[in-house]
């Protein structure tokens, strides 16, 4: 993936900030729907945050190793 690094900066900051706001939507939803319909949620939040990292941020920061939220 080719991208300018302004542009990737905030694709990152952006994909941050939606994986945060996943993660609070389990905390908001946890004891206020059925168990298994709770399950089932996480599991696509699951599925959207791996997505997101190795899908999305993982090219990026091959790209521009300095973005990498984890160093």
């Amino acid at each position: 993936m080719i991208m300018e690094r302004d542009v990737a900066a905030k694709v990152v900051a952006g994909l941050i900030e939606a994986g945060s706001k996943l993660a609070i939507s389990i905390e908001e939803i946890r004891d206020r729907v059925p168990r298994d319909d709770f399950k089932r949620y996480i599991g696509h939040v699951g599925a959207i945050l791996t997505s997101i990292q190795l899908d999305l941020m993982a090219p990026i920061i091959k790209e521009h190793p300095d973005l990498d939220p984890d160093k």
